[in-house]
């Protein structure tokens, strides 16, 4: 389904008014995404094809990143760093620590590793991420595709009751429904997430991966 087209779903409540109901669509699609995690990527990345090959602390977020789901470290999982870990960034002089990484830190522009590591390896990531194109159509699964209207709905309604104060009650029904979706939608995927294996689990499990998931291709 394209912008185009839910953009008439959204033209049936609100009218034709003066908005740029294309853009306020691409807002609603990444809002909905920030909500319900349902759109997400796996890769593998070796640490000496970035940063010109030096090693480093730090390392650039992925394109539209929200949130790592998992990440590994040479196939080890390593959890997000925060207080109730006993993972220290420095040393007791000052120096940064070096070693195998044993968490990651989220920065404002970037991802930490702690320690730095010691020596190049490859990370595996799994995280949720944003559309940052200019498509004619959302990245998140079509069954979806239909949740999105009601966020622009409640967005335009409301900003229309700013000079017809009885359309407000129509953008907080139009508002809660939306809220309702993502929450239910966050749910099934969360339990889909959860579900989730390794392709090492895979591999080991003595099924093939194309037999435990018939979508995927194995490479």
């Amino acid at each position: 389904m394209t912008f185009a087209t839910l953009k008439n779903y959204v033209t049936r409540i609100t009218g034709p008014l003066a908005y740029e109901y294309v853009a306020l669509l691409r807002e609603a699609e990444n809002d909905f995404i920030e909500r319900t995690f349902c759109i997400w990527k796996h890769d593998l990345v070796n640490t000496s094809s970035l940063n010109g090959g030096t090693l480093s602390d730090t390392y650039a977020l992925p394109t539209g990143f929200v949130q790592f789901l998992k990440f590994e470290w040479e196939g080890t999982p390593i959890p997000p760093a925060n207080i109730l870990h006993n993972v220290w960034i420095y040393n007791s002089d000052g120096s940064l620590r070096t070693g195998t990484p044993e968490a990651y830190q989220i920065e404002p522009d970037n991802f930490r590793l702690i320690p730095k590591p010691s020596s190049h390896g490859y990370m595996g990531r799994w995280y949720v991420y944003y559309q940052t194109s200019t498509a004619d159509s959302p990245i998140i699964p079509t069954i979806e595709h239909k949740k999105i209207p009601n966020y622009v709905i409640w967005q335009i309604l409301e900003m229309e009751s700013e000079k017809k104060p009885e359309l407000l009650q129509k953008a907080i029904y139009y508002k809660e429904a939306y809220l309702d979706e993502c929450s239910s939608t966050y749910q099934k995927y969360k339990n889909m997430i959860r579900k989730q294996l390794r392709i090492y689990d895979y591999r080991s499990s003595g099924l093939t991966l194309q037999q435990r998931c018939p979508t995927v291709t194995e490479s």
